[in-house]
Parts: structure tokens; sequence; C-alpha cells
């Protein structure tokens, strides 16, 4: 099979999100598992962002209109020039990974496409994300088009029965295929053995911190962590909070307002770090809290887990699925229990401990190889089923 993936993601902002690590995890894993297939990875010229793995059955292919520079060239792109290449260049088959709100899902594609949908919070949670008549639009419009791909992949069990339920599609149109956490994380990992950055320093970090690593946006319910936090402080509570992630200006601003007397000495926003300083602020954390409203999977918190810091997030969506019984698990709704269990830890070293070898166990079930076998079983079976476009 020649089979194109949509590299942009790696091009534009989402190379720092979600959508970013994982066409670089699945790059990755495809170039190391698949001695078979050729991949035609297609994407707008100029630059491109950290193409993990290069092999010789990977061709790059960078042609049409510049797609970076507003939404309108990354529609005329995605509707226009893919089609084009994929014609050109003989593809029997494209993966297309969403991307919020851009509709990056062909209308028309010469070749059947299968389509990565990681979540659907933002139909789940319209107010926060569908705030506009321009992103309610583009966004149902790529729901339909999604709909019409010959097979959707997605991260959870979870996840499955939402894109099921919302987008009124049969669930074996649906393969749900777990991430996993970078092997970087794993400190018996040889990739883990490069030079350890002081993150410690350069940061002007404490000792010991609480660690949150995510996008500051709504759905992170970030403002329960820091209203569970503030109350920690009142009963004697020492160590500092750090979050690490890209900012939601407006987000960031209402949380300022409410909880800005905190900032700076002991709440520290590091906004986007390297790899390497992630990996590292990860393993000194005394702990990793992850309150999300809802997860197509929660990749942060495996990291987390794979690093040996001890966890405590949430109970929907998704996250029961990636920790099993190796995190402390709440409402994410509910301050005054987050910060109980904070305290707990806090007094109990030995808990801590038992709590972060049981997530380091649990770390080590996932796989990205595995996910790039699996995804690859899933062009077969798109190729075999002959099913329309």
């Amino acid at each position: 099979m020649r089979i194109a993936i949509d590299i942009t993601p790696l091009q534009n902002g989402h190379r720092h999100r979600g959508v970013g690590e994982y066409a670089r995890h699945l790059l990755r894993s495809l170039a190391q598992v698949d001695n078979v297939n050729e991949y035609l990875l297609l994407g707008y010229p100029g630059d491109l962002w950290e193409l993990p793995h290069r092999c010789d059955r990977f061709e790059v292919i960078q042609s049409g209109p510049v797609g970076d520079e507003s939404l309108w060239s990354r529609l005329k792109w995605h509707q226009y020039a893919l089609p084009r290449l994929l014609t050109k260049y003989k593809a029997d088959l494209l993966h297309i990974l969403v991307q919020s709100f851009d509709v990056n899902i062909p209308v028309w594609s010469p070749v059947r496409p299968v389509v990565t949908v990681h979540d659907l919070k933002a139909r789940l949670f319209p107010n926060l994300y569908l705030n506009t008549a321009k992103k309610r639009l583009s966004y149902t419009i790529m729901l339909n088009l999604a709909s019409k791909a010959s097979h959707i992949i997605t991260d959870s069990e979870s996840s499955k029965r939402d894109i099921v339920q919302e987008m009124d599609i049969a669930g074996e149109k649906v393969s749900v295929i777990p991430l996993a956490a970078d092997p970087v994380y794993f400190s018996n990992s040889p990739r883990a053995a490069g030079k350890k950055s002081d993150v410690v320093a350069k940061y002007q970090l404490d000792s010991e911190f609480i660690l949150f690593v995510g996008a500051i946006e709504p759905s992170k319910n970030i403002g329960t962590l820091l209203g569970a936090y503030s109350s920690l402080l009142k009963r004697g509570f020492e160590h500092q909070l750090v979050l690490v992630g890209i900012k939601d200006s407006k987000y960031y601003h209402r949380l300022q307002e409410n909880f800005g007397r905190l900032f700076g000495r002991q709440v520290r926003f590091l906004g986007s770090v390297p790899q390497r300083e992630l990996r590292d602020l990860y393993r000194k954390a005394w702990l990793f809290v992850y309150p999300s409203l809802y997860e197509g999977f929660g990749l942060p918190v495996l990291e987390a887990m794979a690093s040996g810091t001890p966890v405590i997030t949430s109970n929907v969506s998704a996250i029961p699925e990636v920790t099993g019984d190796a995190a402390l698990l709440i409402d994410p709704r509910d301050k005054d229990k987050l910060a109980l269990y904070i305290w707990n830890l806090y007094h109990d070293g030995k808990a801590r401990s038992d709590l972060a070898n049981k997530g380091l166990s649990r770390a080590q079930n996932f796989s990205w190889n595995r996910c790039a076998r699996q995804t690859i079983e899933v062009y077969r079976q798109v190729m075999e089923s002959g099913g329309e476009n």
C-alpha cells in the first residue's frame, strides 16, 4: 500500500499540542515496525517541524499553497491541494488527523480516508469551545465529513462511545487504539539516558512541587486545582504548584483575577517547555495532579506515571481506562476532595511511593509500536473492505 498521511499538525500550532504529539509518535513507530508499506507524508510548503524519523519508505511531499497563514489558507490546502497530491502520487489510502476547528478532512478524496478523532470535547462542552458562529460551523462540517470516512480511529472506549452516539455511526466503523508515553519518560529507557537539565535552577523552583501539564484552558479545570491548592496553603502546605502548557489568554486572565495573589512565588506558570525539561519536571515532581473535566485519553497522566510520579486525576471520560487502579481518582469538580487527597499524601510517604510504583507498572502496558501495528491493521482492513471512498 501507498499510505498518505497528513503531516500538517507538525507545521502549525498543533505541533505543541496533542495532535502533534500523536503525529510524531505514530510516524516514528510506523518507521520502526512497518517494512512493507510505503508512506507519502503530505504537508504545506515551508518549515516542517520535528519530522521524527526518516526512512526509505517515507517520501515527504510539500506542495500547494502555504497552509498556515490563515484559516482560509489551511482550508484551501486540505480541500484543493491535498486531493490533487493524492492523485498525482498514486496514494491508495489517506490518513487524516483531525485538528480542532479546521476543516482538514477533504470533502472529496480520490482514495479511502481514515480519520483519527481523539475526542469530542467541543461537542460535549459547546459553551467552552463553540462560542462563535465560525467555530460552530467549522466543527459541524468537520464532524459531518468525519462520519463519512471509511473508518475512524480513536484513543479510548470512552471516546468511541461518544463518537458512536454523537455522530450517529456504527460501532464497527470505529477502532480504539490507545496511545502511549514516549519511552524517554521511563527512567530505564535507553532514550532517557541523555543529559539531564537542571529545571529546578532554571525556573527557580522549590525542591518539591506539585506538577500539572496540559493546555491552560477551561476543560482542564485549573480553577478547581488552584482552589484546592489555596485551601491547602491555609493549612500549612508548603510545596509549590507548577503548571506547564500553552495558555488560553482569556482563561488565564480569569484565573489571575481569582488567584493572582498566588502567582509568582507559590504558583508558577512555565508555558511550553522542551521535552528534555518536561521529562525532568515529571521526575522531580512530588505529585502530579490533573483534574480535567474530559479527556479522549489523557496522555500527560500516562507520562507522569511512566516517570514514577504519583498521580491524582479525574474519574471521568477516558482517564480511568488509562490509570486503572494506579492513580487516585476524584470527581474533578470536588475541590475539597482534591485538597484532602493531596493533604493525605503530604503526610503519608509510603502511600505516595506505592502509588508511584503502581503507576510505573501500569504505564508499561502501553506501547507506541503496538499503536502503530494496530493502525496498520486498520489500513489493511479498509483496503480489503472494498468500501466507498
